[in-house]
């Protein structure tokens, strides 16, 4: 689920860069589904089971879930299906196949860094000083290492792009001034370049955003700081998410600048996060940045502790959760959107969520279902706006039922792009670094950044309302 983000630290003596990285607090529940990694155990089964055996699982899975059960006697009758059916396939003769060497690691992975992803890289600040990040800049930055641009992509499309216009602009909701050319490139990347199913997708999304007033959401949250979000009091200290700003792995001289001038600033008494800011656009500029910089130009990176969602709590709020998420969603959009127009890069956000200390009793099965249903009803809203996903450190023998049972059943680049990782293992660290730098998470995640992160900042600046036409705030693609 999504989060609602808190502004930059301020006070008290000048720190490391560990700990005066900005963050933003978020709200969120948990999301307890399981999901794919290339971090197995040194010696694992190999992920090919039989058909037999992957239709026995559904079958399992499917019947545990209609039978009307408790939670916990749901979760353990999963359990030892899980064990009888591996057991069961480790009998047959198999080869053990050994942990994948560091070259097929990172094809699998892919880092933040390959051309072909279309997905930004690992972090930024979620505070913002001035005005909207898309006022119009002439200059354009270089894409990060290994990038294409939007420009590059809208060129290589073009005619599938303006297929997609012709189907979607019929729509009464279509505005052009709005849904210009990256918008609509979202959704072709997002439906693998076949118009019909983007055309249905942006006309569904269309409807359901005018519906839900989601355009007026859009304004507010760009206007407005999280705490003025309907229930953010309250969903808070029950689903604690931060959105961290996170510096990626590689970066440019300018930027390493602007970094280092703007933690040395935010962590100094009496300099505001305005004037934090508008030093480090100075650092940035003298070292020979191009455009603006901002700190959320490469994305953001959502970290917590599974075992500190209070989902039972939860539960009897999801209506609460629901029209929080609403918001935080739009607000996650709106910042990554603005990144990318200005930045001519596609930036997404990554989910780093520690399994470590979860137990069983923890999960409510109603709570999960009842999310991945929105999620369904809403996929269509924000396309392009998720790279990966880490689940950090679980038990053995998750790892294990997870390269046997889920990833064979899973689609490749859904696989591709989800994770299990042990960070007590180098291995496991070199996987989270190639998204962003170790140093600035949570040390639950192998960083070395306290949790709970201290918020003794105010909230998030907002970015300011966008304006469109001749003259607006709002950098077009067309």
């Amino acid at each position: 689920m999504e989060v609602a983000g808190r502004g930059p630290t301020q006070g008290g003596d000048w720190m490391s860069e560990a700990d005066a990285e900005p963050s933003a607090s978020a709200s969120a529940s948990a999301q307890v589904s399981l999901h794919p990694s290339d971090s197995s155990p040194d010696c694992a089964p190999e992920a090919n089971l039989s058909p037999v055996w992957r239709l026995t699982w559904l079958v399992v899975a499917q019947f545990v879930e209609q039978v009307s059960l408790t939670d916990n006697v749901q979760i353990w009758l999963l359990v030892i299906g899980c064990f009888i059916i591996g057991f069961a396939s480790a009998c047959q003769p198999s080869r053990q196949t050994p942990r994948q060497s560091d070259s097929r690691r990172d094809e699998v992975t892919g880092g933040g860094d390959r051309s072909g992803d279309f997905c930004g890289g690992g972090g930024g600040s979620v505070a913002q000083h001035v005005a909207p990040a898309t006022a119009a800049c002439p200059e354009q930055r270089p894409p990060p290492h290994g990038k294409e641009t939007v420009r590059h992509l809208l060129g290589i499309h073009r005619d599938a792009v303006e297929k997609l216009r012709v189907l979607v602009s019929t729509h009464p909701h279509f505005k052009a001034e709005r849904h210009d050319s990256l918008w609509l490139l979202r959704y072709l990347l997002s439906h693998k370049l076949r118009v019909p199913a983007a055309a249905a997708a942006a006309r569904s999304a269309l409807q359901i955003r005018h519906e839900r007033g989601l355009d007026e959401i859009a304004h507010f949250v760009r206007t407005q700081p999280p705490s003025a979000w309907p229930h953010f009091a309250t969903i808070r200290p029950i689903a604690v998410i931060e959105m961290l700003s996170i510096r990626p792995p590689s970066e440019t001289r300018p930027e390493t600048a602007a970094w280092d001038v703007l933690i040395r600033g935010r962590s100094q008494q009496g300099i505001t996060p305005v004037q934090a800011y508008a030093a480090a656009q100075a650092a940035y500029k003298a070292q020979g940045g191009i455009g603006v910089w901002e700190s959320f130009d490469r994305g953001f990176v959502e970290v917590g502790l599974l075992s500190e969602m209070q989902m039972h709590e939860l539960w009897p709020l999801r209506q609460e959760l629901e029209e929080l998420t609403t918001y935080s969603m739009e607000w996650l959009f709106q910042y990554l959107d603005e990144a990318t127009r200005r930045t001519d890069t596609m930036v997404k956000l990554t989910r780093m969520l520690s399994v470590e200390g979860l137990k069983l009793w923890m999960l409510n099965l109603k709570l999960a279902r009842w999310d991945a249903q929105n999620k369904d009803k809403s996929q269509d809203l924000y396309p392009q706006l998720q790279d990966q996903m880490f689940f950090v450190n679980p038990p053995k023998a998750m790892l294990w039922a997870w390269a046997a049972l889920v990833r064979p059943l899973l689609p490749k680049r859904v696989a591709e792009r989800t994770h299990l990782v042990d960070t007590s293992t180098p291995d496991g660290l070199a996987v989270i670094e190639k998204a962003c730098r170790l140093r600035s998470l949570p040390t639950f995640l192998g960083g070395s950044v306290q949790w709970p992160i201290e918020q003794n900042g105010g909230p998030v600046l907002p970015i300011g309302p966008q304006t469109f036409g001749e003259g607006g705030t709002f950098l077009r693609y067309d």
